[in-house]
């Protein structure tokens, strides 16, 4: 590594926040394993170099994850899912004032303090369209805790051209398509990723989610969970592709073996026959990936339904019955002290798929409601309610809070 010129704004380079200012670095290609004057960094930094290594960690280690920003509203709830993200890791600092939740936990909940999980380095591969890069950068510019997380930028506009055009009436529009570009955005070095909606809250570790790799089997490229809409109960519980297809909003990709299937020219097919047909295609990227998916089944990998609790309709509720116990995970583990009924299990991420979105209502929840409905199973409404004031819980806390 070596150091070209100090600065403090954008380029075309990698960029590196450090003090809240940019420095330009340079960066010779790694192997695996970062052997050779590996150059341990973190931060935020604009692609088009190489891999940045860190200090005692081999590239396996690395946990990916990738999301399309389009927008004011979609950076924010980036920002805001990254906090549940390390949150749920336990790198978080309630001690300080600033940092206080005053999250209620419920009484047929017993905790027990413990240590928080091992750290794992992570990398947050984000695609953000050129109005709201800096907004990125004046948000997380200060933040130098975190020595596990790095935020990887890439311009939205260079790969739009490279999705082609459909009708679609989908509020999302064409960033959504931009998900299915991620094994051609992604450097090849990286080899599985995880591809999250913005509008995700974590409710667990997000290591155990990409745990769900060594299960693959050969072939399996995709995993998502169930579509949760309509009739859908039996069908979430089975391995195969779902009736309903499954939803986008959290997908574990082996991005090397979707390469090597040649993933682009698998969904442009089936564009071309939308286009064809003249279908708007009213899920865009979740209409072509399960198209391919009902043709080839063989790729898909079915993930617990409690890995993308969605709240679109009220029939979804009987979907995947959960319970949500929130507590801070950085102090303390909870269980129940009674039973619960096995088909009942705690929410692991909560996806608000629906237009209006938490960040665009002017609401104010107030931290010390009582987040604990126990470990029964919540409704719809519920999930929403709850979902909301969680978000605005985080939204307000500092980055400084989380490490």
């Amino acid at each position: 590594m070596h150091v070209i010129a100090p600065k403090c704004g954008l380029s075309n380079f990698m960029w590196v926040i450090i003090l809240g200012c940019t420095v330009l670095r340079k960066y010779e290609s790694s192997q695996e394993g970062h052997e050779g004057g590996c150059q341990p960094t973190h931060g935020v930094r604009e692609s088009g170099a190489a891999d940045i290594c860190m200090a005692g960690s081999k590239r396996g280690e690395i946990i990916h994850a990738f999301s399309v920003l389009h927008g004011a509203s979609a950076v924010h709830q980036a920002v805001t899912m990254l906090k549940s993200i390390l949150f749920s890791q336990g790198q978080f600092n309630g001690q300080l004032p600033e940092c206080s939740t005053h999250w209620i936990l419920h009484r047929d909940t017993n905790c027990d303090h413990r240590s928080p999980s091992p750290r794992q380095y992570l990398n947050m591969h984000w695609v953000v369209d050129k109005g709201s890069r800096g907004l990125v950068f004046d948000l997380v510019k200060r933040w130098n805790q975190s020595h596990t997380l790095q935020i990887i930028l890439y311009p939205y506009e260079n790969y739009l051209k490279q999705i082609g055009r459909a009708r679609t009436k989908h509020y999302a529009g064409y960033s959504a398509m931009m998900k299915l570009m991620a094994p051609y955005i992604l450097d090849s070095n990286v080899q599985k990723v995880i591809v999250l909606d913005v509008d995700l809250l974590f409710n667990d570790d997000i290591k155990e989610l990409w745990k769900y790799f060594n299960q693959f089997q050969p072939g399996e490229a995709i995993g998502a969970v169930c579509e949760q809409s309509g009739e859908c109960q039996e069908s979430c519980s089975s391995q195969a592709v779902p009736p309903q297809g499954i939803n986008t909003g959290v997908m574990l990709l082996d991005v090397s073996e979707l390469r090597a299937k040649e993933w682009r020219k698998m969904w442009w097919t089936e564009l071309n026959r939308a286009k064809e047909n003249e279908d708007p295609l009213w899920q865009i990227d979740q209409g072509l990936v399960n198209k391919v998916l009902w043709n080839r089944t063989y790729m898909y990998h079915r993930l617990p339904c409690e890995w993308n609790i969605q709240v679109h309709t009220d029939s979804e509720a009987g979907c995947c019955p959960v319970y949500w116990d929130e507590a801070e995970t950085s102090e303390v583990s909870c269980r129940q002290t009674s039973s619960k009924p096995q088909s009942i299990n705690s929410v692991r991420i909560v996806h608000f798929n629906i237009k209006n979105k938490p960040e665009d209502r002017a609401t104010n929840h107030s931290d010390s409601e009582d987040f604990g409905s126990g470990l029964k199973p919540l409704t719809i409404l519920q999930l929403r309610n709850r979902f909301a004031r969680v978000y605005s819980s985080f939204r307000r806390l500092p980055l400084h809070c989380f490490f």
